[in-house]
């Protein structure tokens, strides 16, 4: 019975190997593993034994993977089928239907079909990107204070992929803060606060963009209960590079909200935005974000909610955080002023795709 134990593994090891693709290069060097895509006429290839490489198509001599492949082709034309590649010199796509070759120059990318249909997928938990911060103070004496702020930014872009034209971009951000202070005499004031937006854009065009957003706002210091805000518009990206973005946004919402001492009402307001997401140097970044809501059934009032945020990385997931948010309120209740200003330090994290 042993020897057939034995086979186990033997049989394994053959079935890896069966699936590792192998490329022959002109200078006649071979090299096996598994390939991820091709981008900017260069094969991504992970090696066995050099690790991640990439090969410039001219440098082939033949490659031929098993897996279907779909490739790219510009103004978003896609070709699926069996991928061969021969002297560097053309790509060879062969399906039911035909052969079609192309010039390594003239494709935008090729993945293969399993990776090309993940990148494409609407499944809402792939390819989000998040940033936090979090940040704790207290105080211990004649008053005691305890203050603790989170704040969450998150990003999902589909398709996910380079060659892939992005159409679907959502944005998603919250921010809650913990204030509760007693001074000596047993006084105790508290004030919390909470925010959290769901904005969904449909990119037209590579920088234009309509969206639809969701707004829900708990802010006791301006003895705000509920503000629900919905609203639609157009935005564009006016700079999109890669150690900077700047877009601005146009708008019309549709406001529910609750303070204490007032009945619930509902109002329209317009929206205009900017945000503006910089990167210094390697370590260091800097975002900016500004929205103002003139009224328009409520002619003469206004809001305007703003926010910095300088990030110094330690390592690539960890960093120092500064950070400084606005809310502005032309008419507030009485007793209330018109500019509430928090200030945080604290750590920053990132993490996803």
């Amino acid at each position: 019975m042993r020897p057939r134990f034995c086979l186990i593994p033997i049989v394994l090891v053959m079935a890896v190997a069966a699936r590792a693709e192998v490329v022959i290069l002109k200078n006649g060097d071979r090299l096996t593993g598994h390939w991820t895509s091709v981008v900017e006429a260069k094969l991504l290839f992970k090696s066995d034994v050099v690790g991640d490489v990439s090969i410039p198509i001219d440098q082939i001599r033949s490659f031929a993977p098993a897996e279907t492949v779909v490739v790219l082709l510009p103004k978003g034309e896609t070709v699926s089928g069996n991928l061969s590649v021969a002297d560097g010199e053309k790509l060879e796509v062969r399906n039911a239907s035909a052969t079609r070759t192309f010039a390594a120059a003239s494709v935008e990318a090729i993945y293969p079909e399993a990776i090309e249909g993940a990148g494409g997928s609407r499944k809402p938990w792939r390819n989000w990107r998040f940033n936090g911060n979090l940040g704790y103070s207290l105080l211990r004496g004649d008053r005691t204070a305890n203050t603790a702020s989170l704040g969450l930014d998150a990003v999902r872009r589909q398709p996910n992929l380079p060659g892939l034209k992005e159409r679907w971009r959502t944005n998603f951000s919250a921010s809650g803060l913990i204030a509760d202070a007693r001074d000596f005499t047993g006084v105790h004031t508290s004030a919390n606060a909470a925010a959290a937006t769901l904005r969904q854009d449909f990119l037209f065009t590579a920088h234009n963009f309509a969206f639809v957003l969701g707004q829900i706002e708990h802010d006791e210091a301006q003895s705000l209960d509920i503000r629900q805000t919905y609203g639609t518009g157009v935005g564009r990206d006016l700079v999109d590079r890669p150690r900077a973005l700047f877009s601005a946004l146009v708008g019309v919402t549709l406001v529910r909200e609750r303070f204490q001492t007032l009945q619930p009402r509902t109002s329209s307001e317009a929206l205009t935005g900017e945000k503006l997401s910089l990167k210094i140097t390697d370590r260091v970044s800097f975002d900016h974000q500004l929205n103002f809501y003139p009224g328009l059934s409520r002619a003469g009032e206004y809001r305007l909610d703003g926010s910095l945020l300088l990030s110094t990385h330690i390592v690539s997931w960890l960093s120092l955080t500064t950070g400084v948010t606005d809310h502005y309120l032309s008419q507030p209740l009485g007793g209330h002023h018109n500019n509430e200003t928090l200030l945080t330090t604290g750590l920053g994290f990132n993490f996803g795709k």
